[in-house]
C-alpha cells in the first residue's frame, strides 16, 4: 500500500481521465462487484467521474497494490494506460523526494537550532573565578589531547583504567581526527571518567550546527545512555526519538517518511558504559533482544552512521563485537596536554590564584598528573582559590584531592546557609550523619552496579530517617550542586552521581566505617577503592581527610595496613599478581602517609621487596615506590632487588634509583648504558 500512488486524489483524478470508457472493464478486472459498478454508472455523469469513483472504491479495499492494477491493465492489453501509470509514478516520486527534502531541511534546521540553544552555554560545577556562572561553551572549550586507540591498545594488558590513563597519558602522538569525521560510518571515543568525552561530543553538535563539520550529514541525533536506561521497553528508533525529540520531529518517521530521499543520518551515543544492558548488548543473542526491547534500537542504529563514547574497557569490548563496520576509527581522549592546562589557567583564573595553582602543580606530582583531567583541574583551581592560608602540596595524595572536592561541594552547596568554614560544619553531628547516609547510599548502588536511581528508591532509602536527616538528604538531591544530577523523564525524576571519583570516595568512607580490613580486601568489587579506603588513615592535621575519618566511632574493627601486606607473598616471583599486590600495598602506604612502625614492621621485614624500573610505571607509581623505599631504608630495612630495564630515565626515576642504592642486596641492569654507574661500583651488579 505504501507505493500505491492512486491513494493520492490528484494522481487518481489524472489517471481517471486516461481510463475513459474502459472504466467498467478495469473495475471488473480489479474484482469490484457489478452491483457497485452499476450504481456508479447511474450516479456519475461522465466517464472520467465514473473511473474516479471506481478507483476510489478499489483503493478502499484491503491492501490494494499497484502490481494488482498493472496486472489488470496487462489482462486488458492497455499498454497506453500502463505508460500513463508509469509516468505518474515518476512524477509522484519526484514530488515525494522534493517534499522529503523540504522536510529534511526543516528538521535539520530545527535540530541545529535546538543544539545551539541547549549547549551554547554551560553551568560550571564550580563557577569560574573571573567569569559568570554561565559561560559560552565554545569559548570555554579547550582542545583535548587525542590519540589513536590502536596505538594505546598495544600496551593495554589487564591493567586498571585509571592506571592505564596515568601510565600512557602523554606517551603517544596526538592525531587530527577531524578530517576523518565525514568519511566514517562508526567513530568510537574512549577515555576515563571526567576526561572530557561528553564535552567533545557536545562540541561536535555545536560544530555541526554551525556548519563546520559533517556537511554531508542531514540529521544528527544525540542520545545519552543514562536516559536510555529509563526506556527499556521501547523497541524501535522512531519510538525513542519521539520521546527525546517529539517537539522537533512532530510525528515524522525517519524509517518511513524518508524512504525516497534517504537523508544522511547520524546518531551520537554518549556514555555506553552507563547502559545497564551492555553485557546483553555485546552478547548479541536473539533471546536478549526479545527480553529487552531497547536492544533492538541499537540494531537499528547499525544502519546509520554513529559516534559512540564510553569508558576505556567498555569501548574496547564493544569494538570487538561490532565487526560489521569496515570504515571505523577508535580514538582515546587523554585530557589536557601541557598547552591545554596553560590555556585553561590563563583564561579562567585571576593572577593570584593562577600563581598558587602553578605552585601546586610544581610541588605535587599527583596534582600535575590529575590536572590533565578537566574535572579535577577545575576543582583544584577553585579549592586553591578558597584556601586562606599557605599550604604545602608536596605530599598531596589522591585521597586528599578527593576529600577536598567532596567537602568543597558540601560547603558551597549543601551546608552553605551560614557560610561557615569546613571545621565548623563538621562539628555539627547532623552534617556528619548526612555525609554517612549519602556514603551508605552510594555504597549500596555501587555494589549493585546501578548508575541511576529513581525518586521512589530515594524516598524508600530516606524513609527510615527522622525529619531533619531526611530534609538534609532531600536538599542534596534537589540542589544543582554538581555532586548528584537530577534527570527529568516521562517516568518521573531519576538521579545519578556526577563523578566516578566522588562515588569511589563515598564507597570508601562507608567501607572504612562498616567493615574490617580483612573483609574489605576480600571484596573484589571494592578493588578500585582500596587505596582510597586506606588513604582515610592519613592523620595529617592539615588535610581535609581528618573530617571524613572522624565522622563516627561505630566501626570497632579498625582497618590496618597489615591486611594489605597479608595478601603479598613472602617470596619474590615474576607473576603479574605479585607485582600488582606489591603495587597496591605501596599505594595504600603512600595514601595513608604511613611510617614503618612496630605494628607493621615485622610483616614488612618478612617479605622481599623488589623495585622494577622498565618504562611501564606511572609517575604516581614511582612516587608511591619512592615514598615506601625512603621509609623502608630509614627504618633499617633492606630492599631485596632493584632492576633497571630502561634507557631514558625521568628525574623521579633517577631519584628513586639513588634511594634504592642506599640499601639494596641485588642490582640488575638489563640494558647497556651509562647512568650513575659510579653509584653502583661498590655493589654487586648483574648485567644482562
Amino acid at each position: 500500500m505504501d507505493e500505491n500512488i492512486l491513494q493520492n486524489q490528484q494522481n487518481r483524478y489524472l489517471f481517471s481521465r486516461s481510463v475513459g470508457i474502459d472504466w467498467k472493464d478495469l473495475g471488473r478486472c480489479l474484482q469490484i462487484l457489478d452491483s457497485y459498478l452499476d450504481v456508479i454508472d447511474i450516479e456519475s455523469k461522465n466517464c472520467c467521474d465514473k473511473a474516479y469513483q471506481m478507483l476510489t472504491k478499489w483503493t478502499e479495499k484491503e491492501n490494494p497494490s499497484l502490481n494488482e492494477l498493472k496486472n489488470a491493465l496487462q489482462t486488458m492489453e492497455k499498454n497506453d494506460l500502463m505508460k500513463t501509470l508509469e509516468d505518474l509514478q515518476i512524477r509522484s516520486s519526484k514530488e515525494i523526494e522534493k517534499s522529503n527534502l523540504v522536510k529534511t531541511d526543516f528538521l535539520s534546521d530545527a535540530l541545529k537550532n535546538f543544539y545551539l540553544e541547549t549547549y551554547k552555554t554551560i553551568e560550571e560545577i564550580q563557577p569560574q573565578l573571573n567569569k559568570p556562572y554561565q559561560v559560552n561553551f565554545l569559548d570555554k572549550f579547550v582542545d583535548l589531547y587525542v590519540v589513536d586507540e590502536v596505538e594505546v591498545q598495544k600496551d593495554a594488558i589487564n591493567i586498571a583504567e585509571l592506571d592505564q590513563f596515568l601510565k600512557k597519558q602523554m606517551s603517544y602522538t596526538s592525531i587530527l581526527f577531524e578530517k576523518h569525521l565525514k568519511d566514517l560510518s562508526l567513530f568510537l571515543i574512549s577515555g576515563i571518567a571526567a576526561i572530557g568525552k561528553t564535552w567533545l561530543l557536545r562540541k561536535f553538535l555545536l560544530d555541526w550546527s554551525n556548519g563546520f563539520i559533517w556537511k554531508n550529514i542531514d540529521l544528527v541525533f544525540y542520545l545519552e545512555c543514562k536516559q536510555l536506561n529509563l526506556y527499556e521497553n521501547i523497541s524501535n528508533i522512531n519510538e525513542l526519538l519521539d520521546v527525546f525529540y517529539k517537539d522537533i520531529l512532530k510525528g515524522y518517521n525517519i524509517s518511513l517518511d524518508f524512504m525516497q530521499s534517504k537523508p544522511s543520518i547520524m546518531f551520537i551515543i554518549d556514555g555506553l558504559n552507563e547502559f545497564k544492558y551492555f553485557d546483553q548488548l555485546i552478547s548479541n543473542t536473539h533471546c536478549s533482544s526479545q527480553e529487552i526491547p531497547i536492544l533492538n534500537v541499537f540494531t537499528e542504529i547499525y544502519k546509520y552512521k554513529a559516534v559512540i563514547s564510553g569508558r576505556v574497557n567498555t569501548i574496547s569490548q564493544y569494538e570487538n563485537v561490532v565487526t560489521r563496520y569496515k570504515d571505523k576509527l577508535t580514538i582515546r581522549v587523554m585530557g589536557y596536554n601541557e598547552n591545554g592546562i596553560k590555556y585553561y589557567l590563563r583564561n579562567n583564573l585571576i593572577k593570584k590564584t593562577k600563581r598558587r595553582v602553578k605552585t601546586m602543580l610544581k610541588e605535587s606530582s599527583i596534582a600535575k598528573t590529575m590536572a590533565k583531567v578537566p574535572f579535577f583541574l577545575s576543582c583544584m583551581c577553585t579549592i586553591v582559590a578558597d584556601l586562606k592560608v599557605k599550604y604545602n602540596f608536596i605530599n598531596l595524595t589522591m585521597t586528599d584531592l578527593y576529600a577536598y572536592n567532596f567537602l568543597y561541594f558540601f560547603q558551597r552547596h549543601i551546608f552553605n546557609e551560614n557560610h561557615e568554614p569546613i571545621f565548623k560544619i563538621m562539628e555539627n553531628n547532623l552534617n556528619k550523619q548526612c555525609i554517612l547516609n549519602i556514603c551508605k547510599m552510594a555504597y549500596i548502588f555501587f555494589i549493585e552496579n546501578k548508575t541511576t536511581f529513581s525518586d521512589i528508591e530515594i524516598q524508600t532509602f530516606i524513609s527510615g530517617f527522622d525529619q531533619i536527616e531526611s530534609g538534609l538528604l532531600e536538599k542534596v538531591f534537589l540542589m544543582k550542586s554538581g555532586f548528584i544530577e537530577k534527570i527529568e523523564t516521562n517516568f518521573g525524576y531519576h538521579y545519578r552521581f556526577c563523578q566516578t571519583a566522588m562515588i569511589e570516595l563515598c564507597v570508601s568512607v562507608h567501607a572504612y566505617y562498616s567493615y574490617s580490613g580483612k573483609k574489605i580486601m576480600e571484596n573484589q568489587k571494592l578493588k578500585d577503592c582500596f587505596s582510597i579506603i586506606y588513604g582515610l588513615l592519613n592523620t595529617n592535621e592539615n588535610s581535609f581527610i581528618k573530617y571524613l575519618a572522624n565522622l563516627t566511632n561505630s566501626n570497632t574493627e579498625k582497618i590496618s595496613l597489615n591486611h594489605v601486606i597479608d595478601v603479598i607473598p613472602k617470596e619474590i616471583n615474576c607473576d603479574r599478581e605479585y607485582q600488582d599486590k606489591q603495587k597496591l600495598f605501596m599505594q595504600c602506604f603512600f595514601e595513608s602517609q604511613a611510617t614503618i612502625t612496630d605494628d607493621i614492621k615485622a610483616s614488612i621485614d618478612e617479605r622481599k621487596w623488589k623495585i622494577l624500573i622498565n618504562g611501564t610505571k606511572t609517575s604516581y607509581e614511582v612516587l608511591c615506590e619512592k615514598y615506601f623505599v625512603n621509609h623502608l631504608v630509614n627504618s633499617g630495612g633492606k630492599l631485596t632487588s632493584l632492576e633497571i630495564d630502561k634507557n631514558l630515565l625521568t628525574d623521579k626515576e633517577k631519584d628513586l634509583i639513588k634511594q634504592c642504592s642506599r640499601n639494596v642486596k641485588d642490582i640488575r641492569i638489563k640494558r647497556s648504558y651509562r647512568f650513575f654507574i659510579d653509584q653502583f661500583t661498590k655493589r654487586w651488579i648483574r648485567s644482562e
